[in-house]
């Protein structure tokens, strides 16, 4: 359960019901959609899942904001029902120059289907102490079961969602988050941060498996595209950002145009990052 949103939100609408493609990997696999009105408040893009069918994954986007909006948040709703995607503006320097959000939308999807068995979302929480300046959380499937799908987030402004993550076996998903790199020194030196991890896990389905692909080491701004193998469709997204030193973040972790494959979008923060940097898409793929 997310307790730490007490917080106006705008809540999206679902705007598009579209059906899988013929090849499915799960009976009745559908994809829903949401995007939020665009203005300059905190929002919640909410994609809930048909009646009859289950949560299975689910990605999130932020459409404008001037390049200072990140994704903090892609996972499940607190009932399993649907999936939500925040985001919050990052305001911060740039050449003695303060970059503050134009307005921005956030989108999310929600990746449901019917054939799958032993169904369950687990979820763990951590809290960083005060001065520490990054948290991990991790999630366990239960004994014979794998993850389908992944969510993460990291609350509370300056940290910033820095990885949402599978192991190959499918069996522990990993989030970290990491203070943002400070516009000025002690900024953020006693700022308590806190984070979500949530894995939903399944009876083993056919071709189940991790799907993985990253960017080159450089200092620009990516997108990167990780393919399920032939035969098999995306269920789960997540991402990795690697290198950064807390200049960078996540704009987009979502299904691509088809439904085999997932993409990143990710930039550096205002105040920015000159290490070479690397972004990952990260898909659980299922046939």
């Amino acid at each position: 359960m997310i307790r730490r949103l007490a917080v106006p939100a705008v809540l999206a609408v679902v705007a598009a019901l579209v059906p899988a493609a013929p090849a499915a990997a799960v009976a009745g696999r559908v994809v829903v959609s949401a995007t939020t009105p665009s203005n300059l408040t905190f929002k919640i893009a909410e994609a809930s899942c048909p009646a009859g069918t289950l949560l299975l994954g689910g990605g999130g986007r932020v459409i404008g904001g001037n390049g200072v909006v990140q994704l903090s948040h892609s996972g499940p709703r607190a009932d399993g029902r649907a999936w939500w995607a925040m985001a919050y503006a990052h305001a911060a320097y740039r050449d003695g120059v303060l970059i503050t959000a134009t307005p921005w939308a956030v989108r999310s999807w929600a990746i449901c289907g019917t054939g799958v068995t032993g169904h369950s979302i687990v979820h763990t929480e951590y809290t960083t102490m005060p001065g520490q300046t990054t948290g991990t959380a991790k999630a366990y499937c239960p004994k014979g079961r794998k993850a389908i799908g992944l969510g993460g987030s990291a609350h509370k402004s300056p940290f910033i969602l820095d990885d949402l993550v599978v192991d190959a076996d499918l069996g522990m998903v990993t989030v970290q988050w990491n203070r943002a790199r400070e516009a000025v020194p002690g900024d953020y030196a006693d700022v308590t941060g806190y984070g979500d991890v949530w894995a939903i896990c399944v009876a083993p389905v056919p071709g189940q498996q991790r799907a993985y692909a990253s960017s080159p080491f450089d200092t620009a701004d990516r997108s990167v595209v990780a393919y399920c193998p032939a035969g098999t469709v995306v269920h789960g997204v997540g991402g990795a950002l690697v290198g950064a030193d807390n200049g960078a973040k996540f704009e987009a972790m979502m299904p691509w145009t088809t439904s085999d494959s997932v993409s990143v979008t990710a930039s550096q923060m205002a105040y920015g990052t000159s290490t070479p940097w690397q972004a990952s898409a990260l898909a659980i793929c299922a046939a």
